[in-house]
């Protein structure tokens, strides 16, 4: 009963507070010479709201990442600092990156970065369909040991093989791809409860009465009360699955699903006559034996049933129930602070302060089924001093600048150096005329000098009459009164 109780317990505190998390705060902003400050913020949020550190291992990764830790050793919030270029550190997991690319008419950059899961969906759906897969083979062999012989049996079989198999299938997409874990708890319960009552688990009238008998599990006066409800409930499903009429007493031969503690007996009995459990003792026996090395051997006892089957089923069975769902994410938000307003990101812009702001979810590396929360941004700095000075105005920015930048990193040595030079020669009074007249020369291939002319386009559009100097009185004025050949 001890175990029932338990498993009550996690359900309960499941639907109403969640589970133990890792929260973190990423604050980023550009050195202005291609380097990326970062400060880091972690902190474990507990299921009472209540902070503790980050565990042992993770600080110690987040120390050897970042040379500055800024907190105190007995803070629950532990802050770290430093400086990165190209590649970002793999703190939060994954990977990232940022590019820098500084030019004399400004510099770009783009950052990019991905945390913890994986974006194989590919491999995600196989994993999916294998972790279903092998939970209703388990149970078909598990009931088949048991209904075997009851003539009803191979109905019910054939539901567990195709509805039940199906939807644990759909029910682990929908949490992935749906990215549930973002919803309000309330919000992803209703929606289980949605599928399973669409599909003949439980109707919902019966709902109250089902969360009763789940609070009645979690008190230890009436656990015995609730399970017998509970147990009650589950017969009846398994007996209508095989075809036994509403009126009809449940069949003897589901006698094994009666109480936690014949449950519990049956399902053990059948996991040690199956093949699989034995090699699996066998290994773990082999591994004990080797971890012994020189110390007397001692004959090591059978590994527990229910150890075995987390293993096999890992995200389904956690501890002492199922959990469809795994652990439960981490957040994480981000801020990136600019000079200039981003040409493009997946954040929100933060106009009063100059930031990106981002927040995400994600699963431990670990859980590499989960797709990866992912964040992204590129600007592009205009250098307001030789602008000014070469073309009177400082009008290449924003996403010209950008792919300004990205043609001026493809170009060969020679051929960048000979573009540099002629840019320093240019004055306010004639550069629209010099950018027309501009032609690569030295080794083939020889560059498009298409840029040139993206140049002078965003000038003209830079310079070109507005609404306001177009009404009657006003002079429109389209180019430098020097600008004459």
């Amino acid at each position: 009963m001890r175990r029932v109780g338990l498993l009550a317990i996690g359900v309960l505190s499941f639907l109403a507070l969640g589970c133990p998390h890792d929260e973190y705060r990423l604050e980023m902003r550009p050195t202005g010479d291609g380097g990326i400050e970062r400060r880091i913020t972690g902190w474990c949020e507990e299921s009472d709201g209540s902070e503790t550190q980050l565990s042992s291992d993770q600080l110690a990764k987040l120390k050897g990442l970042y040379p500055n830790c800024l907190s105190g050793p007995s803070e629950a919030r532990q802050r770290f600092a430093g400086t990165f270029t190209t590649s970002m550190p793999s703190d939060i997991g994954g990977t990232g990156y940022h590019l820098y690319i500084e030019t004399t008419l400004g510099c770009a950059s783009v950052y990019s970065e991905r945390f913890h899961g994986s974006d194989d969906l590919f491999a995600s759906v196989d994993q999916f369909q294998a972790a279903a897969d092998h939970a209703a083979d388990i149970l078909i062999g598990w009931f088949d040991s048991e209904l075997g012989q009851d003539t009803r049996f191979p109905q019910l079989r054939e539901f567990i093989d195709l509805q039940f198999r199906r939807d644990l299938n759909n029910l682990e997409l929908t949490f992935w791809a749906g990215n549930l874990w973002d919803m309000p708890i309330d919000e992803r319960t209703a929606r289980m409860i949605q599928y399973l009552a669409e599909r003949g688990y439980f109707d919902v009238e019966e709902l109250p009465s089902i969360l009763a008998e789940l609070q009645e599990l979690s008190d230890p006066s009436s656990q015995e009360v609730g399970a017998r409800a509970l147990f009650g409930r589950l017969q009846r499903l398994v007996a209508t699955k095989m075809g036994v009429p509403e009126g009809e007493p449940i069949p003897e031969s589901l006698s094994f699903l009666a109480s936690p503690e014949s449950l519990e007996q049956s399902l053990h009995r059948y996991i040690r006559s199956t093949e699989q459990f034995q090699a699996y003792c066998q290994k773990i026996q082999q591994e004990a034996a080797t971890q012994a090395q020189e110390t007397q051997p001692t004959q090591p006892s059978e590994p527990d049933p229910d150890a075995y089957i987390h293993e096999q089923l890992k995200g389904f069975v956690v501890c002492a129930g199922i959990d469809m769902f795994g652990s439960p994410p981490n957040g994480v938000q981000a801020s990136l602070s600019l000079p200039v307003k981003p040409v493009a990101n997946n954040g929100t812009w933060d106009e009063p302060n100059g930031k990106i702001l981002w927040s995400g979810s994600m699963k431990d590396e670990e859980h590499p089924r989960h797709f990866p929360t992912y964040f992204y941004a590129m600007w592009a700095v205009p250098d307001d001093r030789f602008q000014k000075k070469h073309f009177g105005t400082v009008f290449v920015e924003g996403q010209d600048l950008v792919m300004y930048c990205l043609w001026h990193e493809s170009l060969r040595k020679e051929h960048a150096g000979q573009w540099d030079r002629f840019l320093a020669t240019l004055k306010p009074a004639n550069f629209v005329h010099e950018l027309e007249q501009f032609k690569f020369t030295g080794p083939e291939p020889l560059p498009t000098t298409q840029p040139a002319a993206q140049i002078i386009e965003a000038w003209r559009a830079c310079t070109q009459p507005t609404e306001s100097n177009t009404q009657p009185g006003a002079k429109a004025e389209t180019e430098p009164a020097t600008q004459q050949q």
